[in-house]
């Protein structure tokens, strides 16, 4: 579980480093309306990774 826990803590610490360096970037190419609509636009396009399906509930009721 060490393991486990150890990987996810540098994981995380990385990809938030690397995605705020990439918005970053974004920003200073497309302005900042153009990076808020890019994420935006990713945020939404997000929901199609959703498990979707029949008998699939968001809480057991």
């Amino acid at each position: 579980m060490t393991r486990v826990t150890t990987a996810w803590s540098v994981t995380s610490r990385t990809t938030q480093a690397a995605f705020m360096a990439a918005g970053g970037a974004l920003a200073g190419v497309l302005g900042v309306r153009g990076a808020l609509a890019v994420a935006g636009g990713l945020c939404v396009a997000s929901a199609g990774f959703l498990p979707w399906g029949e008998g699939v509930l968001a809480y057991g009721g």
